[in-house]
């Protein structure tokens, strides 16, 4: 992922690094029902007997998760980023 924002007369540059890598999956190894190449919202901890979800109201409850392979490591990094952006321009 790459992405710049220039900006005319700054004196600093900020950068915001991280490595994303994908290790092998055997989806055998996941949670019963769980599909680690699907994301699926449960409405808990797998490992609190949460179940799969298929029709959704919001808002979604703070406990609920959605379960995917690489899910955390990619996305909320990303986003994380992208709002980091965000409050940097918003002081300017």
């Amino acid at each position: 992922m790459y992405g710049e924002a220039n900006v005319p007369g700054a004196g600093k540059t900020v950068i915001f690094y991280a490595h994303y890598d994908g290790q092998p999956v055997n989806p055998a190894l996941w949670a019963k029902g769980l599909n680690p190449f699907q994301p699926q919202l449960l409405n808990g901890r797998v490992d609190e007997d949460a179940s799969i979800q298929t029709y959704v109201n919001f808002p979604l409850n703070d406990d609920w998760r959605i379960y995917a392979r690489g899910l955390r490591m990619i996305k909320v990094e990303s986003w994380r980023y992208l709002w980091l952006l965000a409050a940097i321009k918003d002081q300017e």
